[in-house]
């Protein structure tokens, strides 16, 4: 787990704009792409892909990436993009009280059909 107190190496709002972060990254780290791939465990030229923009960023590469370079990624709430959404005609909040999640049900037990070998006399 990251320390608090470490600091703040920069913040993205986009994509393109944690891409332009992890390039300063690895600039500041002096290491290669394939560095990177191989601390990743990417394949071969994945981090050039993703940097060139070639191929879009799964959220398993964003972390992988993230932590290849040293980044912790962390979220913050956005208490003006917050009220920016609930002001859209198309927020709805939650009607149902109670816990957000329910348990699953037991699983049913499945019907067995029976199969016969022979056809049925009609």
């Amino acid at each position: 787990m990251a320390d608090l107190t470490s600091p703040i190496v920069g913040t993205a709002e986009g994509y393109a704009a944690f891409v332009a972060l992890c390039r300063a990254r690895i600039v500041e780290l002096g290491v290669t792409y394939e560095t990177i791939d191989r601390i990743a465990g990417f394949s071969d030229r994945h981090t050039a892909a993703l940097m060139a923009g070639s191929k879009a960023m799964s959220v398993w590469s964003f972390f992988t990436l993230a932590r290849a370079l040293a980044l912790m990624p962390s979220f913050q709430h956005d208490a003006d993009q917050l009220r920016r959404l609930q002001d859209q005609s198309n927020w709805i909040g939650m009607r149902r009280t109670g816990p957000r999640f329910r348990p699953s049900p037991k699983p049913r037990k499945r019907k067995t059909r029976c199969v016969l070998d022979t056809p049925r006399p009609l």
